[in-house]
């Protein structure tokens, strides 16, 4: 699922969403992957990527899913703060593999938020 978000009729963003994405030891009937979330400046700061987190949960639970799950640079303390805040915690690393990317820029965090009570 793509969506482009306005605020005001004017572009502030888009959120991509893959609704069948595994995450192990979840199925992928069990698990979707926030695979992107993005606000230009103006749209920084105004309470849209809270409304855009809660359509996620919401999306999810209407879908039956466990987990919701994303990868987020292990540089950005901006944006982990922000996913902490909304209930995802770390739980592993990968690695880009642009090759024209720097490497100290490569790193990821793997973050997932339960729906569940385990």
């Amino acid at each position: 699922m793509f969506y482009i978000v306005y605020d005001h009729n004017e572009e502030a963003g888009f959120l991509k969403l893959n609704i069948n994405e595994a995450l192990e030891p979840y199925t992928a009937n069990d698990s979707m992957e926030l695979e992107r979330i993005y606000l230009t400046a103006n749209a920084s700061g105004k309470g849209i990527g809270s409304f855009l987190m809660h359509h996620v949960f919401e999306t999810a639970k209407q879908l039956n899913k466990k987990i919701i799950w994303l990868k987020v640079m292990d540089s950005s303390t901006g944006p982990i703060s922000f996913y902490q805040k909304k209930g995802f915690e770390i739980c592993g690393t990968t690695q880009l593999s642009f090759e024209l990317m720097k490497p100290e820029l490569r790193g990821m965090y793997i973050m997932k938020k339960s729906l569940i009570t385990e």
